[in-house]
């Protein structure tokens, strides 16, 4: 009877953490935050190489 009482609760528990899905952190994949965020870095370094601020 303990067996079967214990194959019951290892049958559950490894269904119940089989069946959970990730949920996302960010709204965006981590290369489309990567390729954001480097146009962000181009940008500004273009801006600032045609200002003239860096020497």
């Amino acid at each position: 009877m303990k067996s079967i009482l214990a194959y019951i609760i290892l049958i559950s528990v490894v269904f119940a953490s089989c069946s959970k899905e990730p949920d996302p952190v960010f709204s965006e994949t981590a290369d489309q935050r990567i390729n954001r965020v480097l146009a962000e870095y181009q940008s500004t370094l273009a801006g600032s190489l045609t200002a003239g601020t860096v020497k």
